[in-house]
């Protein structure tokens, strides 16, 4: 609050006090006429400096350079900042549309069934070419050879020999398939099955290889799969009620083990024999767990962690629970950490960093240092706030370490009432802004999602799982000559 002027005062903000104005003194004291105006003249000049830096700092804002991932970034690290998204922004914004190719049934192609489970195969050095196996309709197992031009897009040329011109090979069906994953050891792709009884448990399907050195024969042979049943379990007792969740390849450092499978009756080991170890007991709650959900042995996901072949990491429904188990060890003696909802997937990130992820918007990193530490245990590293899952069990989840980010699927948005796909920083949490994926088809049924780098190219791609029976494939590079700016030809159109 200003202070009030009173005729023949003067008053000094120093002092905080009244002086009275002394007219017949020397123009050199402190109160005279003249040494008072003087005072108001600086002090009204200090005012009216003060509101034009005031106004200055509303005409300065950050420029728009700066926002972008690439000069933005490259900005910031000349002066001494090192943004932690850089590579990911730049990644995430130069991702482009390549394509896709169906492995539905020519007759069901427009029943609008959404791929389900998916696998890209890279393994073929021969010719270059991928392979899709995809899973629709309830347990339809199909797959397609993946051709592409040398800008990595999905083409179909007419010349080239009939099985790469993009038909789709029926592959067999597993009633009601819950996994679809593959053994590299054994060149097999491992699937459960939730059907009970006789029909369900655990499936195989080995595609026969060539041998001919011919570059225009594939290395897969999809006209001629081999399907076996590996195991089920008898439709009597409390075996009847098992089952099957999803299944995690064993590494090839166990060379024992073919996979293991979380059931909702626990898990199994199954391996090279033919047998089965069942390891009971996972209703078995920590002491200082016991206060908190009820006891569950229904396992929604598995994984290996990275750098030991005996240790796997679960998610556990209803009990929030992330279970790191040793096979070699009772339950007894598993540690366990706690989620903020049903995990329905776990991902080892590397050998210390676990991702788990569900419903209730939850997704977050664990570190497994931590779970000895009664504070730290159920603290994660890293969460997403911009992940938005409210209900679903069944949605798709695909990490590339590589590169830093993870990829998740909501199959259906309550704000665009679409499918979506988001793509976060594994580093940040952050949900990156991806041009490509925010004006994506609506066929996305964002069920199915895998990171995979085909022959030939240099980053991965991500294959996104559609409706009609098709696979839709994101990869880093578009349509345009970063050297001459030309834009390249368009890719040759499916025949029918």
């Amino acid at each position: 609050m200003e202070p009030r002027e009173i005729p023949g005062y003067y008053y000094d903000t120093e002092r905080k006090k009244y002086f009275k104005i002394v007219t017949h003194a020397p123009p050199t004291a402190a109160y005279s006429v003249e040494s008072v105006k003087r005072r108001k003249i600086v002090l009204e000049k200090e005012k009216k400096a003060q509101l034009v830096a005031a106004q200055k700092k509303k005409f300065v804002q950050r420029s728009r350079v700066l926002q972008d991932s690439l000069i933005g970034g490259l900005l910031a690290t000349e002066h001494g900042i090192a943004p932690k998204d850089v590579q990911v922004d730049c990644w995430a914004k130069g991702l482009c549309y390549k394509g896709f190719v169906p492995v539905a049934e020519y007759g069901l192609y427009h029943n609008k069934n959404p791929i389900e489970h998916l696998y890209i195969d890279n393994s073929d050095n021969k010719t270059g070419l991928g392979v899709a196996i995809g899973s629709w309709a309830e347990g339809e197992i199909c797959g397609a050879y993946i051709p592409r031009d040398e800008h990595d897009r999905i083409v179909w040329d007419n010349t080239a020999p009939f099985r790469m011109q993009g038909n789709h090979y029926h592959q067999g069906r597993v009633p009601q398939i819950s996994s679809l994953r593959y053994h590299q050891p054994s060149n097999t792709i491992l699937m459960t099955s939730r059907e009970p009884g006789s029909r369900g448990g655990l499936y195989s399907l080995s595609p026969t290889l060539s041998e001919s050195k011919d570059t225009s024969i594939p290395a897969w042979n999809l006209e001629q799969p081999n399907w076996r049943h590996l195991h089920s379990w008898p439709e009597q007792g409390k075996s009847r009620w098992r089952i099957a969740n999803t299944c995690a390849p064993a590494p090839a450092a166990n060379s024992n083990l073919i996979c293991v499978i979380g059931t909702s009756r626990g898990l199994g080991c199954f391996s090279g024999n033919g047998r089965m170890l069942w390891l009971h007991n996972l209703s078995y709650v920590p002491r200082h767990l016991k206060a908190g959900s009820p006891p569950s042995s229904d396992i929604l996901s598995v994984d290996f962690l990275p750098c030991n072949p005996q240790v796997v990491v679960t998610g556990i429904r209803g009990s929030r629970r992330i279970c790191l188990a040793d096979l070699r060890q009772s339950s007894r003696e598993w540690e366990w950490m706690t989620h903020r909802s049903s995990p329905a997937h776990v991902r080892c990130l590397d050998e210390h960093r676990v991702l788990a992820a569900g419903p209730d918007n939850s997704m977050s990193i664990y570190d497994l240092r931590f779970r000895y530490s009664e504070t730290l245990r159920n603290k994660p590293l890293v969460v997403f706030p911009d992940f938005k899952n409210a209900e679903q069990i069944h949605f798709g989840l695909d990490i590339d370490a590589s590169l830093g980010v993870v990829a998740t699927g909501n199959p259906f948005s309550k704000v665009s009432g679409r499918p979506t796909i988001s793509i976060f920083s594994l580093e940040t949490g952050r949900r990156l802004k991806v041009p490509a994926l925010e004006k994506a088809d609506p066929a996305l049924a964002a069920k199915a999602l895998m990171f995979q780098t085909l022959p030939g190219e240099t980053n991965a791609s991500l294959f996104v799982g559609g409706t009609s029976g098709q696979i839709h494939k994101y990869s880093f590079g578009g349509d345009i000559d970063e050297w001459t700016g030309e834009r390249f030809d368009p890719p040759v159109a499916r025949p029918w």
